[in-house]
């Protein structure tokens, strides 16, 4: 898998990836990865920052299903939360509990 972007960051759904595959998300470009990925090849989710984007990572919370995650850093002394969520179309109980927590 090759990306090719100008963007800071990226937020990738659905990619589909073990572990162990992620290792193909590579370009000179990524810098910090993070992802949430399941037990085989369904579901999963990413977040990917560019060499250049100054963030320093405080926390990580992920969902052991691969359908989120959710990182606290901080770009320029700015804290920020970033969410990346892979809300599926046949489980609309996903979204309430999601939300509500």
């Amino acid at each position: 898998m090759t990306i090719s972007s100008p963007s800071d960051i990226h937020l990738m759904k659905a990619i589909y990836l073990t572990k162990a595959e992620f290792q193909k998300l590579k370009a000179r470009w990524i810098g910090q990865t993070y992802h949430s990925t399941y037990n085989s090849k369904k579901r999963g989710t990413s977040i990917l920052f560019s060499k250049t984007t100054p963030y320093i990572h405080s926390n990580t919370t992920n969902d052991p299903k691969g359908r989120f995650i959710i990182i606290n850093g901080s770009i320029h002394k700015n804290n920020i939360t970033i969410a990346s969520i892979y809300g599926p179309n046949s489980d609309s109980h996903f979204s309430t509990p999601f939300f509500m927590n």
